[in-house]
């Protein structure tokens, strides 16, 4: 892959022919159309430009109404695909033309909105039964109450219900109420947070009677808009809960209905988000009258294209390299032999940043080492059989695009990797081999080692893989210092790329004389290059040695680097570790008539399903890592901007040309 050189466009056109074009630069897919904020900041261009008059709004509602549908349509009409499916089963192809006819967007809008008025009329049911349950659960205590909640009381009786804390001896405030008040109160219910209590009284004895029961901690309920007795009420809110319930069932039953053209619904909801990826390009243009401005980038090899395409149009258009202080976006084009391993290793690069657009392409200088370290760390002959063909499958029968196509693509090649790996360090389901040999068979099996196993402590293999993984650790570093190199002496600065890497490379020699010929002069004299050359760029002599003094320090940042790479070989021995105890953990029961071997099939498929997931995890995080900050930080100037052009971003169906336009750039 490669950095695309970028061209930055600039065009006047028709207002009338702005819908067309933009179509149109949507169809090829390879322009970006940059903001112009910063004029309309400009007094002077405010004189002469405005914002152009667009459908944004209503294609943001378009997008939502239909995005809600089919959220209402998953939520209770269970049109959701599972995402096992969704990875095996490629999606729908159409040209832009056959996605955007406009009578059956029509139809699906109208759809999407009979889907949310049932939608909405399930949530107000939903919302009615909950405060019916509400009331329903603050009458059920006073059921018993055969005294309608709305009465207060006669001339010559006050009727009063409230609540008292459990707390509240209920006996005694009886007693002090028929005592000192002639009131009489009656326990209706009792539960363990609340007293229900009603209360007669004269009303004459009123004050009397509020003391004592304020005594008790007694707190008046207020039955507002209640009639009638709690039992009748209750019955009437049970008959009304019924009914939601019945409402709510036919709701659903008609939501059902909508159900078969949940396709049509997803298409619908791409073509809507096609027109607002327009409509948004369009706020980012200016207008003066009746002609629009655009401005943009665009590959400098379609610039022919986007031509022949302008030519069809009264308008005015330019293109020019970028300026020296401009940072255009970036985009990475795949090519050659290896273009497909290549590009998968986009995914590793997408989630760090991509390079400046004058920096270096990292994805095929970390294509080998990504996939060799994830094999080495991953190592298992079973393992990388299954991860392999199932990146193999989702690929071929899904055919996922973007990231989820790279990260599927690059499964299949560190799988691969990791099969060659767990021949050379004897990996198979750990070692399930000898396991099966030793316990179900009493023979001595093993499954082939090519050269050494890491969990194999006898023939000395963890300190083999170690020292392994710091020479591979070593190698890479050394790459990256050449690749820094080489961008500084394309960059014009040869003396300044010998200063910076070559002193370091031999400062690393003294140290191997040091340790097979002796001596510690070799690295004395190491460590005095270093200081004569690494400040270089400081001004004055003294500057240039304290410079060269202070980079010493950097000494413990390499050797932190290459001792990073030991996760090489701790990540493969604690995978094969787990897999082994597993193994055993199986083997234990064995024993057992008809049920060990069951218990043992049980116990390694779970392992190892355990083991094979958490691995991955674990391998693709420290993979990617060992990229990020050892290698990276070598030659890699980050973070750029990517490309982002106007096409038709899809979520349910892939756009196809079909000869409609010319090819697009791919990214």
């Amino acid at each position: 892959m490669a950095i695309v050189r970028m061209k930055h466009i600039r065009l006047v056109a028709l207002e009338s022919d702005r819908a067309q074009i933009l179509e149109l630069f949507q169809r090829v897919g390879c322009v970006q159309v940059d903001s112009q904020a910063d004029k309309l900041a400009d007094p002077e261009w405010t004189e002469l430009v405005s914002k152009p008059e667009t459908e944004l709004e209503a294609a943001r509602s378009g997008v939502a109404v239909l995005r809600n549908a089919l959220e209402a349509l998953a939520k209770y009409a269970d049109v959701k695909e599972s995402f096992v499916k969704k990875l095996f089963t490629a999606r729908p192809e159409m040209t832009l033309t056959e996605l955007q006819k406009e009578s059956f967007l029509s139809e699906m809008t109208v759809a999407a909105g009979e889907i949310m008025e049932g939608a909405h009329r399930i949530s107000a049911l939903a919302a009615e039964k909950g405060r019916l349950e509400n009331s329903l659960a603050s009458l059920s205590p006073w059921i018993n109450l055969d005294i309608p909640l709305d009465y207060t009381g006669s001339d010559v009786l006050t009727f009063s219900a409230g609540l008292c804390p459990p707390s509240a001896d209920i006996d005694e405030m009886k007693r002090l109420l028929r005592e000192e008040s002639y009131a009489e109160a009656f326990l209706v219910s009792r539960t363990e947070t609340e007293s229900y209590v009603a209360v007669l009284y004269h009303p004459g004895a009123e004050e009397e009677t509020a003391g004592i029961l304020k005594s008790f901690g007694f707190s008046r309920m207020d039955f507002k808009d209640i009639t009638g007795t709690a039992a009748h009420n209750i019955g009437q809110l049970r008959e009304r809960i019924k009914a939601v319930g019945r409402e709510t069932e036919e709701a659903k039953k008609i939501l059902l209905d909508y159900a078969p053209g949940a396709a049509g619904l997803r298409q619908a909801f791409d073509a809507l988000t096609v027109r607002l990826q327009r409509e948004e390009a369009a706020e980012r243009l200016l207008v003066s009258g009746k002609v629009f401005l655009l401005e943009g980038w665009a590959p400098e090899s379609v610039i022919p294209s986007l031509v022949k395409i302008l030519e069809r149009y009264e308008c005015a258009y330019e293109s020019r390299d970028p300026e020296p202080d401009e940072e255009p976006p970036v985009l990475l084009q795949s090519g050659g032999r290896f273009r497909k391993m290549v590009e998968s290793l986009s995914m590793v690069t997408g989630m760090y940043a991509l390079p400046k657009y004058h920096n270096i392409d990292p994805n095929p200088l970390i294509a080998p080492f990504y996939i060799l370290f994830f094999g080495m760390m991953y190592a298992d002959v079973a393992y990388g059989l299954v991860l392999a063909t199932l990146g193999f499958l989702v690929t071929r029968k899904g055919k996922p695009k973007g990231m989820m196509g790279n990260a599927f693509r690059l499964m299949q090649y560190c799988g691969l990797s990791a099969v060659a790996f767990g021949f050379v360090f004897g990996g198979f389901f750990s070692d399930i081999v000898t396991v099966l040999g030793s316990t179900f068979f009493n023979a001595e099996w093993a499954f082939p080692t090519l050269w050494v196993s890491p969990t194999d402590s006898a023939n000395n293999g963890p300190m083999t893989v170690l020292i392994f993984s710091l020479v591979l650790g070593a190698i890479q570093l050394i790459t990256g210092m050449v690749i820094k190199m080489y961008i500084m002496i394309r960059d014009g600065h040869p003396v300044a790329a010998v200063l910076e890497v070559v002193p370091w490379w031999l400062f690393f020699a003294s140290i191997a004389l040091t340790v097979t010929v002796g001596g510690t002069y070799w690295i004395f004299a190491g460590l005095v290059l270093l200081v004569l050359t690494q400040g270089y760029s400081k001004k004055g002599v003294f500057g240039k040695l304290f410079g060269g003094i202070t980079k010493l320090y950097d000494i413990t940042s390499y050797l932190s680097d290459v001792l990073s790479y030991s996760r090489l070989m701790a990540l493969g021995l604690a995978g094969g570790v787990i897999g082994s105890v597993f193994n055993s953990l199986g083997a234990m029961p064995a024993s057992i008539p008809v049920a060990g071997p069951v218990i043992f099939l049980v116990i390694f498929a779970a392992g190892h399903s355990f083991n094979f997931a958490i691995n991955i995890i674990g391998t693709y995080v420290h993979a990617a890592r060992l990229q990020y900050i050892e290698y990276f930080s070598k030659f890699y100037d980050s973070p750029g901007e990517p490309f982002k052009p106007l096409q038709a971003g899809t979520k349910y169906v892939d756009i196809v040309e079909r000869g409609e336009t010319p090819q697009k750039a791919q990214s």
